[in-house]
């Protein structure tokens, strides 16, 4: 709609609307400007932009609740009486007089009416920021962009942060002075930042910037590189001292509010009461208001993608460069810049690089001293990152690591504590606050490479100045003021750094720190293709496969069963004897299953995967496997494409091979749920032993060995098993074994260990040995070749 009017049209238009409406008696008082004189009687104005209605609190005493038509609505200070937002000032007293009744609608509560005048002004900036000059510009497009908008962090509804480097690019450059947000408050003399003045800069609400931890954690970084008398008091006016941590997201009933604009805007102009300023399409003609709400609510609530096996594993490999290979660099280069409290920066600068460069590992990024580098000159950057944004890249690192492979959500690793490791023996523990379910703290068993990556966090935030047994692991204080950690947040601005990008390349990355939950399903699963990466190799050797599968497949599962009989008892009691507390643990309880079952069926879900992606390659024949196993794994494939076929051929006329691969992966999914691809230790082989039940598991090589150690004098294995003991597998039980099989990755890494084995022989410390390691090398080779020569054959 090509609607572009001139100031004077809308003065026009503005008086001309306005002029048919009186106040209603509602209103008791009016002002030109907030510190104006209240006038009240015939001296009460329209035009005034204050308005006061009366308020009844406690036992009939009053108050007068202002309606405001001046605020802020956009970046740099620009209100709704600037001359060219004339026809939203319009639209909001509007509103306010529907609200109040004046349009003959049944009024509603002032503070109710006010809360929705509020709306528009949110309304109106985000518009303005989207660079929307009117709502009769608003388009379908821009309802779905508001309506994803809406579901993501309350800070990032406007850009905030873009125009927080527009401020301190002023600040930096002399535009802007910074003592004009220093202020002395005579009730609260530790409160020196301005933030009315500073928010009303950045074209929002004070509750806006100040309830954010990751916005007031970045405006303190910013503040602290500025070197000014006054900075000081402002960073510690601003810094926090409690641990609580923020939502990153409105709550649902927040969520319905800001959509009151987008019904009433177009209400308001099919009823005639405006002609100007309103919708020219009903948002919610194809879907009501609540069902726009549930979708949005969905959106929050699907399970998030699984990232794709190769992105995942390129995504762990960065995680674990920075965490092995950088971490002692920036913990060095942190300590040598809180060590710095005395001299000039600049100085500093010198003796730092001086210090930390040459600690430098090849691939880490040069650090520059300051915790943020803004608008410094190339020659003193010189290609450098800030220690700060170093920091959040390292503690994101560390995040990735921890929330893979413990399983757990972003939430409960950000509320981890410094203290949550606990080793018993061989065996780790963390420390963790079930937020969903349990809501309470429980131990769970993790792999030692998490208690690495706590280690290193600790180690990172010691000497700061919240330093304790107990306090938050992600606290990282750089002298007084605290670096703002959000999980997600950092972890894609961790990925943004380093340049990775999805293996697709018409993808972009949709991450979440849900997502890692799975990550150590797809490490168990898909781990063993990618042994041969340096910065993988440290995990590779301070992860137990076993211990993965042991936890999820028989901890887990037994948990769930102990829950589930404790609870069909206590339901039988329940239907006898009622009780508040007994129905309160029922339902506790049934919640605690689910999300079990929940974290099984996930794990389950990469399983199944990962066994279609083996059969589909088997398929293709980019992928040639040998083993005894394999005679079972062609004779499934081959039911299936027979299955997948048929499937074909009911439902197309065509013969169409992208058809056909979707239907036989299709079919390959459902018959995963009874057959298996488990990884065996090492990555050397997999098992296809059917762990639901139906195979003769004793016939499995490692447990006849797992028999034979536990019964030393006994000739064989008695009775049948009901898992394989992956304990005693190894390279010549799983060639022998007529459960395994082994891909061309893992005859890779087979390939390795004879390798190693055949350059063994030079070092053996007599011939004996020689002849040993020799005849053991041979016999190995042999099988090899056997189960190649029977896989040409099969």
């Amino acid at each position: 709609m090509n609607f572009e009017p001139s100031i004077s049209e809308m003065e026009r238009i503005y008086f001309e609307t306005i002029s048919k409406f009186r106040l209603p008696p509602a209103v008791i008082a009016s002002k030109k400007t907030p510190d104006g004189r209240s006038l009240e009687g015939n001296q009460i104005n329209i035009h005034h932009n204050h308005w006061g209605v009366r308020q009844i609190v406690g036992r009939g005493d009053e108050k007068i609740l202002w309606f405001d038509f001046d605020n802020v609505i956009d970046f740099e200070g620009v209100r709704l009486t600037t001359p060219r937002r004339k026809l939203d000032y319009l639209v909001k007293k509007v509103f306010v007089l529907s609200g109040l009744g004046a349009t003959g609608e049944k009024p509603i509560a002032p503070m109710l009416a006010i809360q929705r005048a509020r709306q528009y002004d949110l309304f109106t900036r985000w518009r303005l920021s989207n660079g929307i000059e009117h709502n009769e510009h608003i388009t379908k497009h821009n309802f779905e962009v508001y309506c994803d908008d809406v579901s993501g962090d309350p800070l990032h509804f406007l850009p905030i942060m873009d125009r927080l480097d527009v401020v301190f690019s002023a600040i930096n450059f002399g535009k802007i002075d910074i003592t004009q947000f220093y202020k002395e408050d005579a009730k609260n003399h530790r409160q020196y930042f301005d933030w009315p003045q500073f928010a009303d800069m950045m074209g929002t609400t004070k509750i806006h910037l100040s309830t954010s931890r990751a916005f007031v954690s970045e405006l303190v970084d910013r503040l602290g590189s500025i070197d000014h008398p006054v900075v000081p008091r402002l960073v510690a006016s601003l810094v926090r001292r409690d641990d609580r941590e923020g939502r990153e997201d409105y709550a649902e009933s927040s969520v319905q509010k800001l959509f009151y604009p987008w019904m009433k805007l177009y209400r308001l102009g099919v009823e005639g009461q405006l002609t100007h300023g309103v919708l020219t399409f009903n948002a919610f003609e194809k879907r009501s208001f609540k069902q726009v709400i549930k979708s949005l609510e969905l959106r929050q609530g699907e399970r998030t993608n699984t990232l794709e096996p190769e992105d995942f594993m390129r995504l762990l490999k960065e995680a674990a460069k920075w965490i092995f290979e950088y971490s002692d660099y920036i913990c060095e280069a942190v300590e040598s810049r809180r060590a710095h409290n005395r001299g000039t920066i600049t100085a500093h600068g010198k003796r730092f690089i001086a210090r930390i460069d040459p600690l430098r590992p090849e691939g880490a990024p040069k650090l520059h001293h300051g915790w943020t580098i803004q608008d410094v000159s190339e020659t003193e950057s010189e290609g450098r990152i800030s220690l700060g944004a170093a920091v959040k890249h390292l503690l994101a690192s560390c995040a990735i690591i921890i929330g893979c492979f413990s399983a757990r959500r972003g939430g409960e690793i950000q509320m981890l504590r410094s203290n949550c490791i606990t080793q018993v023996g061989a065996h780790y523990y963390l420390t963790v606050y079930i937020e969903k379910t349990l809501q309470g703290i429980d131990k769970i068993p993790v792999p030692q490479m998490v208690a690495a990556a706590v280690e290193i966090v600790n180690k990172l935030t010691k000497g700061g100045v919240n330093a304790k047994a107990e306090a938050p692991l992600f606290n990282f204080f750089k002298q007084t003021s605290r670096v703002a950690f959000v999980f997600t947040q950092n972890m894609k601005e961790f990925v943004d750094y380093t340049g990775l990008r999805p293996v697709d390349p018409e993808a972009e990355w949709s991450l979440a720190s849900h997502q890692l939950r799975r990550g150590f399903a797809i490490y168990y699963y898909y781990g063993f293709e990618w042994h041969d990466l340096d910065s993988l190799a440290y995990l590779l050797r301070h992860y137990d496969p076993e211990m993965t599968r042991v936890y999820i497949t028989e901890a887990m599962a037994g948990e769930i069963k102990r829950l589930e009989d404790e609870l069909r008892a206590r339901s039988s009691v329940a239907k006898e004897k009622y009780s508040k507390e007994l129905k309160a643990w029922i339902d506790k309880t049934k919640e605690e299953i689910a999300e079990l079952k929940n974290t099984v069926d996930e794990v389950d879900e990469v399983r199944r995967g990962a066994y279609v992606r083996h059969m589909i390659n088997q398929h293709k024949g980019t992928d040639k496997a040998i083993g005894r196993g394999l005679t079972r794994l062609k004779m499934d494939l081959e039911t299936m494409i027979a299955a997948a076929a048929a499937d074909v051929r009911i439902t197309s006329a065509t013969n169409d091979e992208e058809k056909f691969l979707d239907a036989l992966a299709k079919r390959l999914k459902t018959q995963a749920f009874n057959r298996f691809l488990e990884p065996v230790p090492g990555g050397i082989a997999h098992c296809t032993a059917n762990l639901n039940g139906g195979d003769d598991l004793s016939l499995a090589e490692c447990n006849k060995l797992s028999a034979a150690a536990k019964s030393p004098d006994s000739e064989g294995v008695t009775g049948r098993c009901s898992k394989v003991d992956l304990a005693f597998s190894g390279i010549n039980p799983c060639l022998d074994c007529i459960y395994g099989v082994m891909f061309q990755a893992n005859q890779r890494i087979v390939e390795q260990h004879v390798a190693k084995e055949e350059a063994a022989i030079a070092t053996a410390p007599n011939e004996r040995e020689q002849k040993r390691r020799l005849t053991n090398l041979e016999e190995r080779k042999a099988k090899i070749r056997a189960r190649k020569e029977e896989a040409e054959i099969a």
